[in-house]
């Protein structure tokens, strides 16, 4: 609401050494996450090569892109390489651009994971960069998120669990078993001031250090 401050570099940091990443950026949503990322990325002229079942947020990301956008099968790997092979010949003599390959790691619409080991080979043979949105494939965070909740609430400050369910959650039999991953959730009011904010935010960030160093 107020902007990037120092808290929020810091926090940013302290999940990079947890995840053991070069950098992180922690958006306020995870909608605008990847549907931001997709156009940072690629800009008109570029090539996208996206699953056919990518959720609306990745959609909206490839649509701000203006890149030029192929589709291949739903977790068809040979439609994929069959995609990528046809979009390097035509490729073959025009001026170099990026290329991407846009995918879920587990599909919020779906429900299914993709051959991520097939989709990082096709990847590295034509040359193409990936794009993955992990939004509710990053792994089994249940206990690490109570475990931030618990430490915030310890120190005054109100950090909700957060469990939505994708629009299509449920549409196919083989899906009904399937939990999306949890979430935290931080609702800031207008009734506090600017400094009790900003206090909040030190004890969330302190909360997610201490937890995610914890040996």
């Amino acid at each position: 609401f107020y902007g990037t401050q120092d808290v929020h570099m810091k926090t940013e940091a302290d999940i990079a050494s947890h995840l053991g990443t070069a950098a992180c950026i922690v958006y306020a949503q995870s909608f605008s996450t990847i549907s931001s990322v997709i156009p940072a990325f690629s800009k008109r002229g570029d090539i996208i090569v996206a699953d056919k079942a990518v959720n609306y947020a990745v959609r909206k990301g490839l649509q701000i892109s203006r890149s030029t956008v192929r589709w291949y099968e739903h977790n068809d790997m040979e439609d994929l390489r069959r995609v990528l092979e046809k979009v390097t010949k035509e490729q073959a003599k025009k001026p170099l651009t990026r290329r991407f390959i846009v995918t879920e790691g587990l599909f919020e619409n779906v429900g299914d994971m993709p051959d991520l080991p097939r989709v990082v080979e096709l990847k590295y043979r034509y040359k193409f960069r990936l794009i993955l949105d992990e939004t509710w494939s990053v792994g089994d965070q249940e206990q690490t998120l109570q475990d931030c909740v618990d430490e915030c609430l310890a120190n005054g400050v109100l950090v909700t669990r957060l469990k939505s369910m994708p629009p299509a959650l449920g549409a196919a039999p083989r899906d009904r078993g399937w939990q999306p991953q949890p979430a935290l959730k931080v609702c800031v009011t207008t009734g506090l001031s600017k400094k009790e904010i900003e206090k909040a935010g030190v004890v969330i960030r302190h909360a997610i250090t201490k937890v995610m160093t914890r040996r």
